[in-house]
């Protein structure tokens, strides 16, 4: 449910952008095997209790999620407010 969610709100987030709109993620990312990066894993546990389907996301998925509706370049920014960011060009 909560994947189906945030794909559904990336999709409304790049039908809302105008043409060479911007899209900015900030989220503390996680290694892709999922078993490294302690902040991020630590936050997964808590949105775990929280929400029962809460996690957070690799890059990876981060980059299909945006591409999957249509955003074209995505730039990775490291260390953006104590979290990693991802710049989403339509």
């Amino acid at each position: 449910m909560i994947l189906q969610c945030k794909k559904i709100l990336v999709k409304k987030v790049y039908e809302s952008l105008n043409e060479n709109g911007i899209f900015i993620i900030v989220e503390k990312t996680i290694n892709e095997e999922r078993n490294s990066v302690e902040d991020g894993l630590c936050i997964s546990y808590v949105m775990i209790m929280e929400v029962v389907e809460g996690f957070n996301m690799t890059k990876k998925e981060i980059k299909d999620y945006v591409t999957e509706v249509g955003f074209k370049k995505i730039e990775y920014m490291d260390e953006l407010f104590g979290a990693e960011g991802a710049i989403c060009y339509k």
